[in-house]
């Protein structure tokens, strides 16, 4: 009997030798912690992965960004690449405004202002907008970061995971279509296509910007989907309240004027 039993250990020990070891991970008594310690001591590059997260260039980050923008923001959650992020913001913002300039150029702009007030504004015109230029970029930084630091907020109030520092990384990335707008309204003024046009890509633009903050609200927080829309149009809300209470304190302030001249 005892030499039946040896026997028996003996085979079995073979058999669990030739099952794969994934197989005895998965169908072992402590599956959980050895799979565990198998991942600390040997990790394996996934998507959630630190190591496959540093290997993204800014390029497979922009383009992830447009091509599939759920799976780019998950790898990039746990590691958010500010600095990528920073440049990407400052890139397009300076894109966007030299198709700007070149608009008001064509448009004759600096001819306009030399004709109104003299040659002096127009050695100057070229000085003014360089300054704009810089103050936008610090405009633009500012409001970036007082969006995203008020999203976190309001985020964690609504029973998020308060991740600061992934949502402003995301939320940098999240302005990527501005990009298109541009390009594709600078083509239909030079083609001389109708301005409706422009209207349907600023619309279109706004639904995907719009989109991708909902997608990094929702990664770096956990909220649900909808929770998360929610969120991403809070700003919209909120700026659109105020513009409602200034026109009302405005037509407020003006009404007895209003009253005496049209005799009300």
């Amino acid at each position: 009997m005892t030499e039946e039993k040896e026997n028996r250990e003996e085979i079995t020990k073979d058999e669990i030798k030739n099952i794969p070891l994934g197989e005895q991970i998965e169908s072992g008594p402590d599956a959980p912690e050895v799979k565990d310690a198998l991942e600390i001591r040997n990790p394996q590059p996934g998507l959630g992965s630190e190591e496959t997260e540093d290997r993204l260039s800014l390029v497979e980050i922009l383009y992830g960004t447009v091509a599939s923008p759920n799976e780019t923001f998950a790898r990039l959650v746990r590691k958010p690449p500010v600095i990528k992020s920073v440049l990407t913001v400052i890139v397009i913002y300076i894109f966007t405004w030299l198709l700007n300039l070149s608009h008001l150029k064509k448009a004759g702009f600096e001819n306009l202002m030399v004709e109104e007030f003299g040659q002096i504004s127009g050695q100057l015109l070229g000085n003014i907008f360089i300054v704009m230029g810089f103050l936008g970029i610090i405009f633009v930084l500012l409001t970036w970061f007082v969006i995203s630091g008020s999203l976190n907020l309001w985020a964690s109030l609504l029973g998020g995971r308060d991740n600061a520092k992934g949502l402003f990384a995301l939320y940098g990335f999240a302005m990527l279509p501005g990009v298109f707008s541009e390009v594709l309204q600078t083509l239909i003024n030079l083609l001389g296509l109708p301005g409706a046009i422009n209207w349907l890509i600023v619309i279109f633009t706004f639904i995907w910007i719009l989109y991708l903050q909902m997608i990094a609200i929702k990664t770096t927080q956990g909220l649900s989907t909808g929770l998360s829309l929610f969120a991403a149009l809070t700003p919209i809300l909120v700026m659109g309240l105020l513009m409602i209470f200034t026109a009302l304190l405005v037509l407020a302030a003006f009404l007895p004027v209003y009253q005496n001249f049209f005799n009300i």
